[in-house]
């Protein structure tokens, strides 16, 4: 704050003395100017630490279920010698701790040059060295904490379950037995089997619902899978719907920027010199001081505030308005301007307020009549204060230059854009007037420029729903594997009563596809109210705008095939185990 107050008394020293500064760059020196890029990784990257944390647990808890009940005659045994609840706890406990450390020492060497060669990568970026590998301790004791303490709380409850289950029930156990049927909701859901499907898909659906608290467990890992699938399409669907948007409100082909003000009537001339030019838009910076009640403005561009005078009839160019307007044709000849609203909200301006602009050494009132949201092309850029251009040519000699110059084109191919431009360059750099590299831009150089700074997001947060998507695959195998155990005496009956295998392959099979098509009909709805905020969030700390939102249908129905094949596939084997099963392994069982 107290650079920020020096600076403006420098300016205003300066322009006191005919010498108004056109630039500030003002740098926080403890705040990268890369640090809204990386924010929005580090965002993603706390929702993936917790979701895999979240996720590993619900596998922990599937995984012991399945346990314990592979294992409760042993259970049953333990207790009938003399073992009480604490001593079937502690065994499985222990087993838990023991597996626990045996992951987090096979974890910690690839998460520790996994996360190194990451940060390299990201410091690449911005042409910083990474250091030697070091030891984030405080990560080693959060990774040591989470890998003992959230197995153990999963596998509690199941183990808790088994250990209090009194001798004759555990030698007597025959599975999951006749536990469904007695509640409204299960004779809903056998009504409608019953009166819409065939009988094996009837058994199926009526399978599903048998263990209620392992169906949530299971479907909650297909569904932050689905749900982070479509957060993603919806977010590049948002972010490609932003972009779109902001090129139909600028239908310039290349922005020509000046390192030295040029004659406007040469440069119009060379513009249109060339067929494809369609219409052309000069644009003049100006070095000024805006004030408020006698206050500089607290500017929020990386390089300053700067005026922009641009014609007021011209349509080549409209920012996204957040309140009040753009500059109208009626707006000539008239002190108005239009500012960022980061500078409005920094200095509690609205349209309808009035600031003192001091140019070519006269001080005059403007009245803000709009508030923009800026899309910026570059990460230093210099902040601009639009104001009519006609207006200026009232108030400042040599007002016939540009600084600037929007040029338009019939071109819609980016390979005769490019060499549009490569000759447009050419011709003005001959005649003496060569562009500034810096400010010189295409339109679809500047699309692209703000897609890319969204690139590693999205790897990562596709990283992340590859990875959940996979355990919410081994979470529902493992759910029909431990289904497939607690049915094995009912799997005899069925064949026992004449039951083919291929008929128990298939009741197992389409259980699996009805876990899958139930996962993504609670999907939609989560992902739709979840996609908007992050996509909101992301856009606010990556490019400083809220993202124009859109819901990716054609990505709903992709996730449809996709957790069809993913339960198809977790089923298949579970299936084939009940399939292979014979009488007498079943009744014996």
């Amino acid at each position: 704050e107290r650079a920020n107050e020096i600076a403006a008394e420098i300016r205003q020293y300066l322009a006191a003395h005919h010498l108004p500064a056109a630039i500030t760059l003002m740098q926080d020196p403890d705040k990268h100017w890369g640090r809204p890029f990386v924010a929005g990784i580090d965002a993603v990257l706390q929702v993936m630490a917790l979701a895999s944390l979240a996720l590993a647990s619900i596998l922990i808890l599937n995984t012991v279920s399945s346990h314990i009940t592979q294992q409760t005659e042993q259970i049953g045994v333990i207790k009938a010698l003399g073992g009480s609840h604490w001593t079937v706890a502690r065994l499985y406990l222990s087993e838990v701790i023991l597996m626990a450390l045996a992951a987090i020492m096979l974890a910690v060497p690839p998460a520790l040059y996994g996360a190194d060669w990451a940060s390299r990568r990201l410091l690449a970026l911005f042409n910083v060295p990474g250091g030697a590998l070091t030891l984030p301790y405080h990560a080693l004791l959060w990774m040591l904490a989470g890998g003992l303490l959230m197995p153990m709380l999963a596998a509690l409850p199941p183990i808790w379950r088994g250990a209090a289950m009194p001798v004759r029930v555990a030698m007597a156990s025959y599975g999951l037995g006749g536990d469904f049927g007695n509640s409204r909701f299960d004779l809903w859901i056998e009504k409608i089997g019953a009166q819409w499907l065939p009988t094996q898909y009837t058994a199926a659906l009526g399978n599903l619902f048998r263990r209620k608290a392992r169906l949530l467990l299971t479907q909650g890992g297909l569904i932050v899978a689905g749900v982070m699938f479509l957060v993603l399409a919806n977010l590049i669907a948002s972010l490609n719907l932003t972009l779109d948007n902001e090129l139909a409100r600028s239908p310039y082909t290349v922005k020509l920027g000046f390192s030295v003000d040029q004659t406007a009537a040469k440069v119009m001339e060379i513009t249109h010199s060339l067929p494809q030019t369609r219409d052309i838009a000069i644009w003049q910076r100006l070095a000024a001081e805006i004030t408020h009640e006698g206050k500089p403005l607290r500017q929020t561009g990386s390089l300053g505030l700067q005026l922009v005078a641009v014609p007021a009839t011209s349509n080549l160019y409209r920012p996204l308005i957040e309140a009040g307007r753009w500059l109208e044709a009626d707006d000539a000849d008239k002190r108005s301007l239009v500012i960022s609203a980061e500078t409005a909200e920094k200095n509690g301006l609205k349209p309808g307020d009035w600031v003192d602009v001091k140019l070519a050494g006269i001080s005059q009132s403007w009245q803000i009549v709009g508030v923009y949201r800026w899309l910026a092309g570059h990460d230093f850029v210099v902040e601009p204060v639009y104001v009519p251009r006609e207006t200026i040519t009232t108030i400042k000699q040599n007002a016939d230059r540009v600084s600037f110059a929007l040029v338009s084109t019939d071109l819609t191919d980016a390979i005769e854009e490019r060499d549009y431009v490569l000759e447009l360059k050419s011709r003005l750099a001959s005649a003496g007037m060569p562009v500034d590299a810096y400010t010189t831009v295409t339109a679809r150089a500047q699309r692209q420029y703000a897609r890319n700074q969204f690139d590693s997001v999205l790897g990562t947060l596709s990283g992340l729903a590859t990875m959940i998507a996979a355990i919410g695959g081994i979470g529902l195998s493992g759910t029909l594997a431990i289904g497939v155990l607690q049915r094995t005496r009912e799997i005899g009956v069925l064949r026992a009563i004449g039951a083919p295998s291929p008929a128990v392959f298939r009741l197992f099979l389409l259980e699996g596809l009805l876990h899958g098509a139930l996962a993504w009909l609670l999907t939609i709805p989560l992902a739709y109210i979840a996609s908007e905020p992050m996509a909101e969030h992301l856009g606010r700390v990556m490019l400083g705008i809220k993202l124009d939102y859109r819901f990716n249908a054609v990505a709903a129905i992709y996730w449809l095939g996709i957790v069809t094949v993913l339960a198809w596939l977790a089923a298949y084997w579970p299936a084939r185990k009940a399939e292979s099963l014979n009488i007498r392994e079943c009744l014996g069982h």
